[in-house]
């Protein structure tokens, strides 16, 4: 009969045992573009009034190509974050990790 109660009282206590939280594990992750995207040309621009009629037309035929290449470069950044701001998929393994830290530091 002891056996029995004392076997009931283990199974109690047992059923007031606590259970285990889930933990969520959030990463921050910053998508930067490399610097070969940032591509302004930019050039030191002579001073006007020492410029002909051709080199004037030559200066704004370089500033025009020189302004696709930038407006190109700025939208390829822009499309690198749009596909860097996906969702990021947690590794199960660091998850665990995490939360093998988590109990041995209690």
């Amino acid at each position: 009969m002891k056996r029995i109660l004392i076997l009931l009282g283990c199974f109690a206590l047992a059923g007031c045992a606590t259970a285990p939280t889930d933990l969520i594990a959030r990463q921050n992750i910053v998508a930067v573009p490399s610097e070969a995207q940032y591509v302004c040309p930019t050039e030191k621009l002579p001073d006007p009034s020492k410029l002909t009629d051709k080199q004037v037309a030559v200066l704004i035929e370089d500033l025009v190509r020189d302004n696709v290449e930038c407006r190109n470069s700025l939208r390829s950044i822009h499309i690198f974050e749009e596909k860097a701001d996906g969702t990021v998929k947690v590794d199960p393994k660091k998850v665990h990790a995490i939360r093998q830290q988590i109990t041995a530091s209690k």
